[in-house]
């Protein structure tokens, strides 16, 4: 249980005393500064790297981790229901001006001491588990998460097409992870779980994906369209609103949380007492990598 002060502390106590070499890790103390030594941003500049495997980069900088479903890392849905590259300066949920007019008005109306456009961070454990779901240990998850059963089949991630036609309608925004990018595997029912019947008859079974294409080609489409030039030189406005300075400076761009999201406003222990009861989750917006913009890149 560390959700006590106390309690961490009597943990960190406990691994700190552990002296065995085999296990000792050197302590990276200053991830910023780790960060630019290793030169992520001049390899990505000179395409060295990939436009995923830096994103990836920045992503293990922000502690986020495949360990923790509530930090997940965190990679851009990069294509719209048209097929055309996203916007990546806005969220998924303000692509356009209609969209746009909606989240600000709902900004204003929204409680003067917690300003946000959207209540649920773009990435948190109960998302990962939506997507993962076929993939264990995520399907016991799931199960865990919906006391002994499966949610209902109506809910469950069964076709890309029906989860970005539910974002375009809701008043929640969502970033994808990396093995939409990277991994077939989490597409198919291996383990043959039965997910239920929808009430429009079909069977939840292996993902849909648009246009019925294989998971395959779907995937390696998708990694070809993040990895393009075209989306290396939008990438910039991604980075700043998830990892850099538009974590704040965000109104505009209609891209603010409520503020038990920021981890630099907040501490953990606030977010626990809200986590206690029941009115916030645990997942928080990480430190910032990059302070200004053009520390990143300039075209």
């Amino acid at each position: 249980n560390f959700f006590t002060e106390e309690k961490r502390r009597e943990f960190f106590s406990i691994l700190s005393n552990f002296s065995n070499k085999k296990f000792q890790r050197k302590v990276i103390t200053d991830l910023k500064k780790n960060f630019r030594q290793k030169e992520y941003t001049k390899n990505w500049k000179n395409g060295k790297i990939s436009n995923l495997t830096y994103l990836l980069c920045i992503n293990k900088y922000s502690c986020r981790s495949y360990n923790d479903t509530s930090q997940y890392p965190v990679v851009p849905w990069i294509t719209l229901a048209n097929g055309k590259i996203r916007d990546l300066a806005y969220t998924i949920q303000a692509q356009t001006e209609d969209q746009r007019e909606v989240l600000q008005i709902k900004y204003e109306e929204s409680d003067q001491k917690n300003k946000m456009h959207y209540c649920i961070l773009y990435s948190n454990a109960s998302f990962v588990q939506y997507y993962l779901v076929r993939y264990s240990p995520f399907t016991e998850e799931q199960i865990k998460l919906q006391v002994g059963k499966f949610d209902s089949p109506d809910r469950e991630f069964a076709s890309l097409d029906e989860l970005f036609t539910y974002i375009s309608r809701s008043n929640e925004t969502r970033e994808l992870i990396p093995q939409f990018f990277s991994c077939v595997e989490f597409s198919y029912n291996y383990n043959c779980n039965y997910f239920g019947i929808k009430r429009n008859g079909k069977i939840v079974h292996n993902l849909i994906f648009p246009k019925n294409q294989s998971p395959f080609h779907y995937i390696a489409e998708q990694l070809d369209i993040l990895n393009s030039i075209e989306s290396k030189e939008k990438l910039n406005s991604f980075i700043d609103n998830i990892f850099g300075a538009g974590q704040y400076a965000s109104k505009e761009k209609c891209n603010t949380f409520q503020k038990y999201s920021y981890q630099e406003l907040y501490s953990f222990n606030d977010k626990i007492a809200k986590y206690k009861d029941r009115n916030y989750t645990l997942e928080q917006i990480k430190s910032k990598i990059f302070i200004k913009i053009d520390t990143m890149m300039n075209f």
